[in-house]
């Protein structure tokens, strides 16, 4: 057997056990859920090749996080249109309230990455609205969000979150979010 041939097949044997070795032990789940009542990590999202946004840039603000997968950004279409509804000046300086609508990116490797960052600024362009992306997982790993979900957290001003949720608002959870919020900024 050649030193090419000897060579591939030690390749294909640590390919072999290093993927026995990622079934058998799986990554830990998260063991410090964020919950309402906590206080919400710091956060870095992106807005296309050189936008940056910090979390302490929206410190004294009340935050609507929506975080989600590209595959899953219709799910709280109505939770959506309700709060730019009730919240019209969000985007403004004034406003007491900041929409953080982030969309997840983390788990497109080399080049398809790019590609998910180009379709969210694409898609905040035609739709006149700041979209962000986490590229890191930072985000979802520290904030504890569910993968191939709609999550939804309201944060108030002293960056305490007051409101969280995954999955699919009923109308009358996308009512209570909204009656939150409003109280949150009186």
């Amino acid at each position: 057997m050649g030193y090419q041939s000897l060579n591939t097949l030690q390749s294909k044997h640590f390919l072999k056990i290093f993927l026995l070795m990622l079934a058998v032990f799986p990554a830990p789940e998260t063991t410090n859920a964020l919950s309402e009542g906590d206080k919400i990590p710091s956060f870095t999202v992106y807005a296309g090749k050189d936008k940056r946004l910090h979390s302490s840039e929206l410190a004294g603000r009340v935050i609507i996080l929506t975080y989600e997968s590209k595959d899953r950004v219709s799910v709280n279409n109505h939770f959506k249109k309700q709060v730019l509804k009730a919240f019209p000046d969000h985007a403004t300086d004034n406003s007491p309230v900041t929409v953080l609508a982030v969309i997840s990116c983390f788990e497109f490797l080399w080049p398809f990455d790019r590609y998910c960052i180009a379709e969210v600024q694409k898609n905040a362009k035609k739709l006149g609205l700041p979209l962000y992306d986490d590229r890191t997982g930072k985000m979802f790993r520290d904030l504890d969000l569910k993968k191939d979900a709609s999550n939804i957290l309201v944060i108030d001003c002293r960056g305490i979150v007051q409101y969280r949720r995954v999955g699919k608002l009923s109308p009358q959870e996308t009512e209570t979010a909204i009656k939150c919020i409003k109280a949150l900024c009186r």
